[in-house]
């Protein structure tokens, strides 16, 4: 059993760094522990996340840590957790990696991939 309590007094760098020296642990991970055990707002970055913000041009095309990097200067922090949880509901049932689903994407208007995946000029 793993005890975040004396976690909950550090800086969130620390925590990063004390969670990613852990084997097994990467940064989002670290980030996932930050937002969801500890209550911090952060916004962390999985396949979808990283594949939904860059083809919303969120974020430019990058590794996700630049990815999670750009989103954290981005979004406010009182939004970092709900984009976070929105943008992997997206990634899995509108957005998939093969084949994305634009016709049923509620942001299909502001997504500048869009026009591409569905064969129209753009706009």
């Amino acid at each position: 059993r793993f005890d975040l309590s004396r976690l909950r007094s550090l800086p969130d760098d620390e925590v990063v760094r004390y969670l990613t020296s852990l084997p097994g642990v990467g940064p989002k991970t670290a980030a996932v522990v930050l937002a969801f055990a500890l209550g911090r707002p952060t916004i962390p970055v999985d396949t979808h996340v990283h594949r939904v913000a860059t083809r919303l041009g969120l974020v430019p095309r990058s590794s996700a840590e630049r990815a999670h990097r750009a989103l954290e200067a981005l979004v406010p922090a009182q939004l970092k957790v709900p984009l976070h949880v929105g943008l992997i509901r997206l990634g899995r049932e509108t957005c998939k990696a093969g084949r994305p689903r634009c016709e049923d994407c509620p942001l299909v208007d502001l997504c500048p991939t869009a026009p591409g995946v569905l064969g129209t000029p753009e706009g």
